[in-house]
């Protein structure tokens, strides 16, 4: 839906402008975490009038809101803080900003209580004339900050009046350069500046002498770029319009770049059009690709019939006006959709409702940002923008329930996912993100594996206990049976960032629980606190082991020698735990996340003096971590020299990973939740979403489960770009195959079913985990997964035989999992269950494919002639039949399992 509130105050009589001002609010979707905007309450006509900026703060949550509104003024220092106190759900809190003071200009910052809170926050401007009538008014809304390099548009409408500024505001702690571009209508650079725009303040370009030296009138846009992608920054193209021998301001608008997502080939852009009043509609476009490309727009009216359309040529770095006033007729509403069928297009539009006085001139104009659609699938599915926080719709189509099943629980079967169709998207997240305790029974049948002798008694010898291959077998029964899927998901993504193996550890009961204590820490920290698990991680057993944290010692001479501090775990705790690598930013960071001649070694020397050793004492014998001070490096150390983030002092080994979340939060915060973001949706989360989540994920305290709710309930979870973005890791493919179907399977089995393809659980490739499509960069390289279909395919033939070998009534003898609960109902017809078995594993059959498989079902292929080569008889399939479900269907699923389109979600 295109919805917005439009505002119009109409003009005294006899006055020559029909409205005083009039403005437009889109419904958008709602926001969270930091809003920042700028108030300006400086007169644009050079008078001794003072313009009203007034900041709503809308409560947009089911629960009460609370926040504080930080003022700084034009020198970024806070002049005042507000405090919005519980705000009830649907309520609003009116701030003055400026006009108080007089004429002055600065920057808010909404900091909430609870950043995973839902609201809005919109500045109105109102500019008000001596005798308390207003020239104008317009919004501006609150916005993360971004620096995407999208371009705004500019304009001097040609009067020769009309001043257009740009105004860009820096919400950072620290002052930036940035690259001013400036183009006209045709894309060619007209302006280019390297400003420095001060930390919390503002600077001003004056568009109009660039696009429009002559004064004759022009059109072009500008664009922000930053020299670092993770800067922050307020950019908009703001109007102010006079008309000929009038010295005020006649009108004004603002055109604000939101970092939301162009529109591209897979999206379309469409605005009202109205054009009662006499007003005019231009629709305007601005090129964000550099890239010349045809917009192709279509016209309906109030009853949704065509009333016209047509192509607009769009020039690289161009812009282009269309109106739609002259085809839409006088005094008619309608609406416009524009798209592009280049795959290279990416552009940003408004519509411009001009409202004129008597005379003719212009006497209003309502700027209406245009709303971009995501295409999505042909069934409705997958509409979300890709780069985009606010919640989905709360009603899943089967296929989005599919992937959300998948992608949190490796998949289910029928009930559960019609259960998520049911009970709606908020509604599953809840439930998913709320962890049960496992039942005693459960527990006892995990544990029973721990010393590899399931079903029998325990070995007498203690040190036989704890062995590796039981310690596999004991998380993957919670994997396959736990009733927290999401719990067992989320561990393995923190198994797969922190990746640890097992194999470095001596198979022996006393050290061999240090692995479960390791796993079982990532089961503990599933959806909890990524503080605490990063200083876990640093005081580990097994991590000490794994990057020789036990061998760490200050810097000594042994026999002439110089033997410095080992810094592999303390290149591992920045560059893939907490910051992520330099070189994944390209050369544009401002400062290193890290330095190898400073930060790692300095880190290195906090790290020192950790060792692991076996002890036997009162508590009896067992492996242990312990502090050497003797070992550690008692001198100051130094990290992040000549940045911000410097920070000196005797640092212990305790203090290495708030070292890193109290100095480099934002880095941090935007890793950790593009991490997890890439776990669940796609692997190209925008700067502006990574610096959106990670305010969330710091607001909460490090606190995991606010970030992923948020994620799983996003746009961006359920755009295009996310549905079968992923090829099936083998943990995926296998569980999910078993939970789909409910084809039992013993955890021994499947471990060396698992090592067939590829995975061993507790024993990653290396130090950067298994090619999971978790990681950044990932999540659509497919060539190591895809290089084991043979053992994919031999997994389903072994789940298949295995289920009848391994799980038989102890009286008959007969096997347990009937295949024909797979069929739909027991008188099905071999459509209808080609039809179930397709949507359990979440798969659309060609045509072919599908007649192929009611023709397998239908037909009795057991006999061969002298050539080895099948027989067809007819002999239509019978849902009734036990023999006739576990050979044709189990020869079904195998066909369907391994189908290209089943490996991917």
């Amino acid at each position: 839906l295109n919805c917005r509130t439009v505002f119009y105050r109409p003009a005294a009589a006899g006055s020559a402008k029909q409205f005083e001002y009039a403005f437009s609010l889109p419904v958008s979707n709602a926001q969270s975490g930091k809003l920042s905007g700028v108030y300006n309450s400086i007169d644009p006509s050079a008078g001794s009038n003072v313009s009203n900026n007034w900041l709503s703060i809308v409560n947009l949550d089911e629960t009460t809101f609370n926040a504080v509104v930080k003022v700084f003024d034009s020198a970024g220092a806070v002049a005042r803080e507000i405090a919005v106190g519980n705000l009830a759900p649907g309520a609003r809190q009116d701030i003055a900003l400026g006009h108080p003071d007089g004429q002055i200009t600065g920057l808010y910052v909404v900091e909430p209580a609870n950043s995973s809170q839902l609201y809005d926050a919109v500045l109105i401007r109102y500019n008000l004339t001596p005798t308390g009538d207003y020239n104008f008014a317009f919004p501006l809304r609150g916005t993360g900050g971004s620096c995407t390099g999208n371009p705004v548009l500019a304009s001097t409408m040609g009067n020769g009046l009309t001043k257009n500024w740009l105004e860009i505001a820096n919400a950072n702690d620290i002052d930036i350069s940035v690259t001013v571009e400036v183009r006209d209508s045709t894309g060619a650079l007209v302006h280019q500046e390297r400003p420095v725009v001060p930390k919390k303040g503002q600077y001003h370009v004056f568009l109009s002498n660039k696009i429009d030296p002559a004064g004759t009138g022009n059109v072009g846009s500008a664009r922000v770029i930053c020299d670092d992608p993770t800067d922050k920054l307020i950019i908009q193209s703001t109007f102010y319009g006079a008309i000929p021998a009038s010295a005020p301001v006649e009108w004004a608008y603002s055109t604000q770049e939101l970092g939301r997502s162009p529109v591209t080939s897979n999206a379309t852009i469409s605005a009202p059009v109205n054009t009662f009043v006499g007003m005019a509609n231009w629709f305007k476009f601005a090129d964000a690709s550099l890239v010349n490309s045809t917009l192709n727009w279509t016209l309906f009216d109030q009853a949704g019939q065509t009333s016209a359309s047509g192509d607009v040529a769009l020039a690289g770095g161009g812009t282009a006006d269309l109106g739609l006033h002259g085809p839409l007729g006088p005094d008619q509403v309608g609406s416009v959709t524009v798209s592009s069928a280049a795959t290279a297009a990416s552009y940003s539009g408004e519509m411009l409702r001009v409202l004129s006085r008597s005379d003719g001139q212009i006497g209003t104009i309502i700027s209406v940002p245009g709303i971009v659609s995501q295409n999505g699938f042909s069934d409705g599915s997958f509409r979300g923008d890709p780069q985009s926080l606010a919640k989905y719709r709360n009603n899943l189509t089967q296929r989005e329930a599919q992937r959300l099943l998948t992608t949190t629980s490796f998949g289910g079967d029928v009930n559960e996912l019609n259960q998520i169709v049911a009970e709606g998207l908020q509604a599953t997240v809840t439930r998913l993100t709320t962890f049960s305790n496992e039942s005693s029974a459960l527990r006892a049948e995990a544990e029973d594996w721990l010393d590899n002798s399931f079903g029998e008694e325990p070995d007498a010898d203690p040190n036989d206990f704890m062995q590796h291959d039981g310690i596999k077998k004991w998380w993957l029964t919670y994997i396959m049976k736990s009733p927290n899927p999401l719990k067992e998901r989320l561990a393995l993504f923190w198994h797969d960032r922190f990746a640890a193996s097992c194999q470095i550890l001596s198979n022996n009961n006393l050290e061999m629980a240090k692995c479960k204590e390791h796993m079982e820490r990532f089961r503990t920290h599933a959806l909890g606190n990524y503080g605490s698990l990063l200083n876990e991680m640093t005081t580990d057993y097994l991590m000490l082991e794994w990057l020789n944290g036990n061998l760490n010692q200050a810097e000594k001479i042994v026999n002439g020698i110089r033997i410095l501090p080992d810094e592999n775990y303390a290149r591992e705790i920045m560059e893939l735990f907490s910051l992520g690598e330099n070189q994944s930013y390209g050369a544009n960071l401002r400062y290193p996340l890290y330095t190898e001649d400073g930060d790692l070694k300095e880190m290195a020397r906090v790290l020192t003096g950790y060792i692991t050793r076996r002890i036997n004492d009162s508590e009896g014998e067992r492996y242990v971590v312990e502090f050497d001070e003797s070992r550690h490096d008692l001198q100051v150390k130094t990290l992040w020299a000549n940045t911000p983030a410097e920070v000196s002092g005797k640092f212990l080994p305790e203090d290495a990973a708030d070292l890193i979340l109290d100095g480099r939060s934002s880095v941090v915060g935007r890793y950790v939740s593009g991490a997890l973001f890439t776990a669940f949706c796609h692997d190209h989360p925008s700067e502006a979403l990574r610096a959106q989540m990670g305010d969330i994920l710091i607001a909460s305290g490090w606190n995991v489960k606010p970030l992923v709710v948020r994620i799983l309930q996003s746009e961006a979870c359920f755009s295009q770009d996310a549905a079968r973005a992923k090829v099936m890791d083998p943990m995926t493919f296998a569980i999910g195959f078993l939970k789909r179907t409910g084809i039992p399977m013993r955890a021994d089995e499947l471990e060396d079913e698992l090592e067939k393809m590829g995975y061993q659980i507790t024993e990653p490739i290396d130090v950067f985990g298994w090619s999971l499509g978790f990681r950044e960069g990932e999540a659509n390289e497919t060539s190591y997964w895809t290089a084991f279909p043979v053992e994919y395919a031999n997994f389903i033939t072994e789940a298949l035989t295995e289920s009848e070998r391994d799980f038989r009534d102890p009286d008959t003898n007969e096997p347990i999992y009937d295949f024909c609960s797979l069929n739909p109902n027991d008188r099905a017809r071999s459509d209808e269950v080609v039809d179930h078995i397709a949507t359990l594993l979440g798969l659309t059959f060609t045509t072919a494919e599908k007649n192929q498989y009611i023709r397998y079902l239908d037909n009795d292929s057991t006999s061969q002639d002298e050539n080895g080569i099948p027989i067809e008889t007819p002999d239509l399939y019978d849902a009734r039949i036990s023999s006739m479900c576990r050979e044709r269907l189990g020869g079904l699923l195998w066909m369907s399992a391994i189908n290209p389109r089943a490996l991917v979600y």
